[in-house]
């Protein structure tokens, strides 16, 4: 895996929207400043790696890059989580009767994965990168290759 560019200096263009005003990064925003990126959110995520990889000196990276993350699956409990966003929300808003109808396909991929398994591949992600000074690498922490489960297998 690799660290995808963003069109432009990330360095520059960080610096530049931190001197503008709301309203002008709004309208920078809006002017394709996220070139072929659908959302703000996964441009700023490309953004914070490229300007860990540019800043990073001698200092060791892992980037760890989470699919869906969902309530644990063993610890520190089962369906432990600390905040009700993404696919736990749909769960709970379903389960409270609350969501009706969610459109697509229940043969589709869902691609979650416990909270408790991003912990420990972040932590083995650090320690195989804490000795090798100046470098960087991207670990993935998916089901969909290994374990693949559908939308329907999860509810």
């Amino acid at each position: 895996e690799r660290i995808y560019p963003s069109h432009g200096n990330p360095i520059a263009m960080v610096e530049k929207i931190q001197q503008m005003s709301p309203a002008e990064a709004d309208t920078f925003a809006s002017q394709g400043l996220l070139g072929d990126y659908p959302n703000t959110y996964t441009f700023t995520k490309s953004l914070a790696e490229q300007l860990l990889v540019a800043r990073r000196g001698d200092v060791p990276i892992a980037i760890v890059r989470p699919s869906i993350v969902i309530g644990a699956w063993k610890t520190p409990m089962p369906g432990w989580t600390d905040v009700m966003s993404s696919a736990g929300a749909i769960y709970v808003a379903g389960g409270l009767g609350l969501l009706k109808v969610l459109p697509g396909s229940i043969e589709t991929k869902s691609d979650l994965v416990p909270v408790d398994y991003v912990v420990s591949i972040l932590a083995a992600a650090a320690a195989s990168q804490s000795l090798k000074r100046g470098t960087y690498r991207i670990f993935h922490a998916t089901s969909s290759v290994v374990q693949p489960t559908t939308w329907i297998d999860s509810m």
